[in-house]
Parts: structure tokens; C-alpha cells; sequence
């Protein structure tokens, strides 16, 4: 966390567009937009109901909507994120729980934050993805899989655990 980090404390509730450059940590409640070139954290206890585009997201809390990071979304234990997320990186730690859809690879300046669609060219991956507290993780890929045999170029980086799995832009 920087310097111009700001907080939403326990037991505040804030709705409303954050937006800026600076760091944001979440322990109270927040509905809304957030837009910071920056890192949120959403601590234990913390809840974030909003569309999201930051560079680097934390998630220890509960986080509700989609989430665009240019860097990475970290997803510690016995957090709760329901929504689709895009980053070039993407580390889920075991006791997380997530529901949604996964786009590997760099967010486009001036993209739409949904990852509703595959970019036209194939220009990265998408997953759905739903992991539980259980050691069982279920995700598909659209264009390759292990099985598949070696990645046919350079990946983007998906940790599920202490699982690694490369995935890589489409063809």
C-alpha cells in the first residue's frame, strides 16, 4: 500500500464513484464504481458491491461485481467474489471462493470492464470458473486445455492454490 492510501472503516457504508490515483482499503462497506490507478484491498470483514477497474486488486473480504486489473487480483483464503474478472494475472489461494468468469491478459485501454465477450481476435483467454473451500477446482478454457499439450505460445499466469496452470492467448 502507498502513501495515499485512503480506508473505508469498519462499519461505515459508502456508496458512490471513487475514482483517482492512490491506493483504497475496504473494512467497512462500499456500493458503487471504483476507478483508481492504484491497489484496493478488500479486507476480512469488508464488502465491495461494484464495478471495479483498478491496477492491482487484494481480496480478503467479499466483492461482488466485475473486477478489470491491469497488473494482477489476488484471491487470499476465505474470500468471496462473485463476478467476472480480468487480469493479466490471477493467483486464487485455497478457502477462497469464487463465482464467475476469468479473462487472462492485458485490459485494453478504453475497454468495456465487462468480460462478457472474447476479444474478436482472440487475444486472450476465458475462463468459467467456480472454486470452492473443497480440494476440487472446475474451470474450462475456451481454446486449450492440459490436455492439449504444450502452450503454443508465451502464457498468462492463473495459481490456484499451489497448482500453477498456464494459460495462454487464443489462437
Amino acid at each position: 500500500m502507498s502513501a495515499q492510501e485512503q480506508r473505508i472503516p469498519r462499519g461505515l457504508r459508502v456508496r458512490g464513484t471513487i475514482e483517482g490515483v492512490g491506493d483504497l482499503v475496504v473494512l467497512g462497506t462500499f456500493e458503487g464504481t471504483i476507478a483508481l490507478e492504484g491497489t484496493l484491498q478488500v479486507e476480512e470483514g469488508g464488502r465491495v458491491d461494484a464495478e471495479v477497474r483498478v491496477t492491482r486488486a487484494i481480496v480478503c473480504g467479499s466483492l461482488k461485481g466485475p473486477v478489470v486489473a491491469s497488473e494482477s487480483i489476488e484471491l487470499r483464503a476465505g474470500c468471496t467474489v462473485e463476478g467476472d474478472l480480468r487480469a493479466p494475472r490471477l493467483d486464487i489461494a485455497p478457502g477462497s471462493t469464487v463465482r464467475g468468469r476469468v479473462e487472462l491478459g492485458a485490459a485494453q485501454d478504453g475497454a468495456d470492464s465487462s468480460v462478457d465477450d472474447v476479444l474478436p481476435d482472440g487475444s486472450s483467454q476465458l475462463l468459467e470458473i467456480a472454486t470452492g473451500a473443497g480440494p476440487d477446482v472446475f474451470f474450462a478454457a475456451t481454446h486449450w486445455s492440459e490436455g492439449d499439450g504444450p502452450p503454443p505460445m508465451p502464457a498468462s499466469a492463473l495459481s490456484i492454490g499451489d497448482r500453477r496452470k498456464a494459460i495462454v492467448p487464443g489462437p
